[in-house]
């Protein structure tokens, strides 16, 4: 082992922060105390990299880049065991499809098993707030294990807005499903029934006859639309806005949406993101507007223009 190399493990070691402390290691080793001042220095250079470290593992992600962590993340996940590598993939696949289904609460649990949804909350009261208790919300999903091969690749993890906790084809145009129905505050209901498949519309319902009924009558009403060139969105966004200014007293009805063909849980998943009450069956077409342009589903477009002309 030369010096240097020497001199580094005694400062690992002993961690001398003066020339004393650097003499008496020196010392206890057998060596000339001669060397005191570079024992001191490696000891000050392993500090300074120590440093240099810990600053860079702390920058922001803005200064690092999402993208730096994403492929760590990736890394970690690929580097596990086979079993273990796809069950954490399939985790990060549902978390995905819980935000694109914009469903509230905190970032959920994943279990493996049957289709199902558990929300806990407990009360207690926090050294902060001595006055009123606190309330801490946990989220248990559980998906099989085969959800990212037989949903999550099938494309069908968030279909109108719901997101599909299990599903299995057993016609070219039809699902046997089940999916999560966002309920008041962070209440969940998971609902099995059938999605159908028409013309590039979907349609939710407890039965395979009406689910297919739903997306036929879903892809007959929204056909013109689609049949039509498409605008300039910025530009038929400012005509439709200056429209619904004009007719402030005008409302949309839960049952006009349901005549142009939306699917029930799919009017009220929406309404639930939208903060608008699906309980009243009719809103102002000025909130519908607005939470249509945070959340754009051509179903409440549609609805939206239905309206209007009225």
């Amino acid at each position: 082992m030369t010096l240097d190399h020497t001199l580094a493990a005694l400062a690992a070691k002993h961690q001398p922060d003066t020339l004393a402390q650097a003499r008496d290691a020196l010392r206890k080793h057998g060596l000339p105390v001669k060397h005191a001042r570079a024992l001191r220095d490696a000891r000050l250079a392993q500090m300074a990299t120590r440093a240099r470290r810990i600053a860079r593992n702390a920058q922001p992600i803005s200064r690092r880049g999402a993208d730096y962590w994403a492929r760590a993340a990736l890394a970690r996940k690929l580097a596990l065991p086979l079993a273990h590598r796809r069950l954490a993939l399939t985790a990060d696949a549902v978390l995905i499809a819980w935000s694109r289904a914009g469903l509230r609460g905190p970032e959920p649990t994943i279990a493996y098993g049957a289709p199902d949804a558990r929300v806990m909350q407990r009360s207690y009261y926090a050294k902060a707030s001595h006055r009123f208790p606190t309330t801490d919300t946990t989220i248990r999903l559980s998906v099989p294990m085969d959800w990212r091969s037989t949903v999550w690749r099938d494309g069908l993890a968030v279909i109108d807005g719901l997101m599909t906790v299990g599903a299995r084809w057993i016609a070219p145009d039809l699902a046997a499903a089940t999916w999560l129905e966002q309920g008041r505050g962070f209440s969940l209901r998971v609902v099995a029934g059938y999605i159908a498949f028409s013309d590039g519309s979907s349609y939710h319902a407890l039965t395979a006859d009406a689910a297919r009924a739903g997306a036929a009558r879903k892809s007959h009403a929204l056909r013109p639309a689609r049949q039509r060139p498409a605008p300039d969105p910025a530009r038929a966004d400012a005509r439709l806005a200056a429209r619904v200014a004009r007719r402030p007293d005008a409302q949309v009805t839960v049952a006009l949406a349901r005549g142009l063909g939306a699917c029930e849980p799919g009017i009220r998943a929406w309404c639930e993101r939208a903060g608008l009450d699906y309980d009243a069956g009719v809103a102002p077409l000025a909130e519908v507007w607005r939470a249509y342009r945070a959340d754009r589903r051509p179903e409440a477009r549609a609805a939206i223009l239905a309206s209007l002309r009225a």
